[in-house]
């Protein structure tokens, strides 16, 4: 996986992908899906640090569940494992869901750690 100061590749695979990228007010998180041959989804959800530090917090648990304010994000956890679900917040309701496995959980959980609400 190619990661730079700035940017985290997750995943890529199978038509999806899963990036986190740093921003001044915290990171996005960018989930793209394949849903048929020729098209997919995008989801682009813009966490702030406020939001990354609670979720930063949640994940010491053994077993978690975090949800961002506007719903489009819900990230849960437990054993290790974790899953993102995507849903939009305009237009037709579509889902998304992304079940990392424990190296892409891994590298999520060093994306998030990456920088602070203080810089």
């Amino acid at each position: 996986m190619q990661n730079n100061s700035d940017h985290y590749l997750i995943r890529e695979k199978g038509g999806e992908v899963l990036r986190i990228a740093d921003d001044t007010k915290g990171k996005i998180i960018l989930f793209v899906t394949r849903t048929k041959k020729t098209s997919g989804d995008i989801f682009s959800v813009g966490v702030s640090w406020k939001s990354i530090d609670s979720l930063r917090e949640m994940m010491k648990q053994k077993t978690f569940s975090w949800e961002i304010k506007d719903r489009s994000l819900a990230v849960t956890g437990q054993d290790g494992q974790i899953t993102l679900r995507f849903v939009t917040v305009t237009g037709p309701t579509v889902t998304a869901e992304a079940v990392l496995s424990e190296e892409e959980a891994s590298l999520f959980r060093s994306a998030l750690s990456e920088g602070t609400s203080a810089e």
